[in-house]
């Protein structure tokens, strides 16, 4: 304590306000002391009121603490579960009960499974490895920031309970993916002892841990070996078009699969369309845009930089007349989730806007957002990201995605992962070292909570490696992580691609779908096993491209170059028939009226 009070002084969740609140607890779904059901979710509401003399803004932040045992498995001793900005408040002097309130009821809710540890190394001794709700003495705490409880409520769990399973998928087991990584450092720092062993840390750099063996330098080489081993090994190739078709010959169009399931067996009637021919420029050309495919009606795209805003960078991502917002870092300041899909939205009202420089089409693609961790004050590239907590970059990065979202645009959610430091991670690819705790518990968490929420069909790898292997080139994290256990569909993207490590050939196996290049392809495309990744991938974009708002002007009923519903074509049918209406009826009048001019004008006449 007496340390924290000489250094700390902002903690993190701190805020400042021109006003005061005073916070009720409402009610809660489970009563304190009791015990937690393992697939549960807590639900505690609080009611937050304006008890100074100006008008502001609070946010309620709920915290859990789970039990600690010396040696055990790791925990933080606060960890945030869920927060909530209010609408703005009124001092009671000014408030009317309608457009001025003074107080509102706000609902916050944790799920019993958010509060288990991922136990990597059976640290408990148990015999089990993967996600663990341990038993003893819960807390759920509301705090006005980490340090600063307000109320706490107690609990318990009786049992130990294990998640064995993915909560997308029950048949998909969740199990250790990087042993490799986890096992190369002997050592991680502990919270055993208040930190006892933090020389580890402090001995890090020291010569002896500088060198590296002969061995260990050839494992950053990755080598195509087309046999049994690869996860996408095959011995007969899918069926593909043997020439490419006429835009007349396909049966199926890519607007036939607007809408549909990921697994619907249409998408192979359409992929069966396809040459090699065509897929090998498809997935090599990513060059902020995806390629145009005229005989199945898939249009060309654009996917533009960056997290603030769609920018004009480089290539044939170029935007022109777009807004630059705040960077993520004062967003994610702001804990207000409404705000941040608000900015998504409006940046997808600019793609629907488009090029109107150019050729007038959206702008469907967008990388952003961002959401690796702060983890040091010179991470270089923080103005990009949220926040140091995995809980708030991801609840921010949901909310923007489905702000874009609604305006038909596909984000490309970065870095995947472990791209916290920008210094030489391209060289030849950083080698960033982290147990598996660490990755699923801190640096995986946004990305998870990005395709669970906030359902987002793209996603952009890394430069840096995981452990020896490059991220973009990993099967365990793009495919039995991201796609297996979080459940995400839709493509991969690999950063700029330039170095020889990026290897496409890799990242096809590995799950990965489109290269970010000018024009940089695999090596080969003659095996059964190659044909069957670039089939893979060329579906996860098609199927991404055709959920967006590059398919307007796409459709078998086409009116005007733009894909209508049946409704807008009748609207426009009785628009047009008002207006046919209204001119016979203006048109009959000018003559009636011109005839009784005529009329008067005669009977003057004869009157003179």
């Amino acid at each position: 304590d007496d340390w924290y009070k000489k250094n700390v002084i902002y903690p993190f969740g701190y805020g400042q306000s021109y006003t005061k609140f005073e916070w009720e607890l409402v009610e809660t779904n489970y009563e304190g002391n009791g015990e937690l059901p393992a697939d549960g979710t807590i639900e505690v509401t609080v009611r937050v009121r304006n008890a100074g003399e100006r008008a502001g803004k609070d946010v309620v932040q709920l915290y859990y603490t789970a039990p600690y045992e010396e040696g055990g498995i790791e925990k933080a001793h606060v960890v945030l579960g869920d927060f909530a900005k209010t609408e703005t408040l009124y001092p009671e002097s000014e408030a009317n009960g309608k457009d001025k309130k003074n107080e509102q009821e706000i609902k916050l809710k944790l799920d019993v499974r958010e509060m288990a540890s991922y136990d990597y190394d059976d640290a408990n001794g148990n015999g089990f490895k993967g996600y663990e709700l341990e038993s003893g003495a819960y807390t759920v705490s509301l705090r006005k920031d980490a340090h600063t409880p307000v109320q706490t409520i107690s609990y318990s769990v009786g049992e130990s309970v294990r998640y064995g399973y993915s909560d997308v998928n029950e048949s998909v087991a969740v199990e250790n993916r990087f042993d490799a990584v986890s096992g190369h450092i002997g050592e991680y720092l502990s919270r055993e002892n208040a930190f006892e062993n933090i020389g580890v840390l402090r001995g890090a750099g020291d010569a002896a841990n500088r060198e590296v063996t002969e061995d260990f330098i050839g494992s950053l080489s990755w080598k195509l070996d087309d046999d049994a081993s690869d996860p996408w090994y095959a011995e007969t190739p899918p069926k593909q078009s043997g020439r490419e078709l006429s835009y007349k010959e396909t049966e199926v169009k890519l607007y036939d699969l607007i809408g549909k399931d990921y697994g619907d067996p249409l998408w192979d009637k359409l992929l069966d369309q396809l040459t090699v021919a065509q897929m090998v420029p498809l997935v090599s050309q990513g060059n902020y845009r995806t390629l145009q495919i005229e005989n199945i009606g898939k249009p060309l795209t654009i996917d533009s930089d960056g997290p603030m805003g769609f920018a004009s960078f480089m290539g044939d991502g170029a935007v022109y007349d777009t807004f630059y917002y705040a960077s993520e870092c004062v967003l994610g300041a702001t804990w207000n989730t409404a705000l941040a899909q608000e900015f998504g939205n409006m940046v997808g009202n600019e793609s629907l806007i488009g090029n109107l420089d150019g050729d007038g089409r959206t702008y469907s693609g967008w990388y952003a957002p961002a959401m690796n961790i702060h983890r040091s004050q010179f991470g270089g590239r923080n103005f990009e990201y949220y926040s140091e907590d995995s809980f708030v970059s991801g609840m921010m990065a949901q909310a923007v995605v489905k702000g874009a979202q609604e305006k038909g645009v596909y984000t490309y959610a970065k870095h995947f992962a472990l791209n916290e430091q920008e210094t030489n991670r391209d060289t030849t690819g950083l080698i960033t070292w982290a147990n598996e705790q660490s990755m699923r518990e801190l640096y995986f968490k946004p990305f998870e909570i990005t395709v669970k929420e906030g359902k987002t069909t793209a996603m952009m790898s890394s430069f840096n490696r995981i452990g020896t292997e490059w991220a973009g080139g990993s099967y365990d994290l793009l495919t039995k992580v991201l796609r297996e256990e979080w459940g995400f569909e839709g493509m991969v993207i690999t950063d700029f691609n330039l170095k020889p490590y990026m290897d496409v050939d890799q990242m096809l196996r590995a799950g990965g779908d489109l290269n970010l290049s000018p024009d940089k392809g695999p090596s080969s495309s003659k095996t059964a096993t190659d044909v069957s990744v670039l089939r893979n991938a060329a579906k996860n974009i098609l199927y991404t491209v055709a959920n967006s708002n590059a398919m307007n002007g796409s459709g078998p009923n086409i009116v005007w170059g733009y894909a209508m519903p049946w409704w807008v074509i009748w609207l426009i049918v009785a628009d047009c028939g008002v207006f046919a209406l209204c001119g016979g009826l203006g048109a009959f009048w000018i003559v009636r009226s011109r005839k009784n001019k005529k009329i008067i004008r005669n009977n003057a006449t004869e009157e003179q």
